[in-house]
């Protein structure tokens, strides 16, 4: 496992696709696609499938709580985002933060209507909605930047027939590449889901705007709302 887990850090999916193994008897099974919440909950529905001695009743509801507490986790975090650049706003220039939709003034919970179009500031010049991306887990907070980007889309059309065209940006909040706490899969891995996201945000002709802090995405919307 130890060498396994080696080679595919120095060649990546070679090591699967040309497995060199350490000594005989040892071999890979096809590469195939898999979907699920998780790494371990993809390995745990596998193992399963795979022998019948393995107890996947105790795993698949331990990893079913890991998941439940990391997506908490991720909503806590990005919930506070918006709050916090409203903060940061406010206190540099006062009176923007009427711009900032209501939940985000006074600190409620997102509406749950999954038909809802939600946008987190709308001003004068500036249409944003704002995301952050957990690196641990990246599933969650990919799928609900995607939502977000979603809701941006359905709002900027709307305004295809307005006299003033404001812009539409998803900005979104992210770890440093340089980061101690990443490791380097992890920042390798961020930057492809950085790119992916700006890909699918150029299709829909969207601005996707990746910052590091509370204060450079606070200065953003500032210099944006300049008069």
């Amino acid at each position: 496992m130890n060498a396994i887990e080696s080679d595919l850090l120095q060649r990546s999916t070679a090591a699967m696709t040309d497995f060199k193994p350490l000594f005989s008897g040892v071999i890979l099974g096809d590469v195939r696609e898999a979907e699920g919440q998780s790494l371990q909950q993809i390995g745990a529905s596998w193992m399963a499938s795979m022998s019948s001695l393995y107890d996947s009743n105790s795993t698949v509801q331990l990893l079913e709580q890991e998941f439940a507490q990391e997506a908490a986790a991720i909503r806590e975090t990005a919930d506070r985002l918006p709050a916090l650049v409203l903060e940061y706003v406010k206190e540099k220039r006062p009176g923007l933060e009427r711009f900032f939709s209501e939940e985000i003034q006074e600190s409620r919970r997102r509406r749950r209507d999954a038909h809802a179009v939600i946008i987190d500031f709308a001003g004068s010049r500036l249409v944003a909605n704002f995301g952050t991306l957990a690196t641990g887990n990246f599933t969650a907070s990919i799928g609900r930047i995607k939502t977000r980007l979603w809701e941006l889309k359905v709002d900027r059309d709307s305004e295809r027939e307005a006299l003033v065209k404001r812009e539409h940006e998803m900005i979104v909040q992210h770890p440093k590449r340089n980061d101690p706490q990443l490791t380097r899969s992890q920042a390798e891995r961020m930057e492809e889901v950085l790119h992916a996201l700006e890909k699918q945000a150029d299709q829909e002709e969207l601005s996707l705007r990746p910052l590091n802090t509370i204060e450079e995405i606070g200065e953003h919307i500032l210099q944006k709302e300049a008069a």
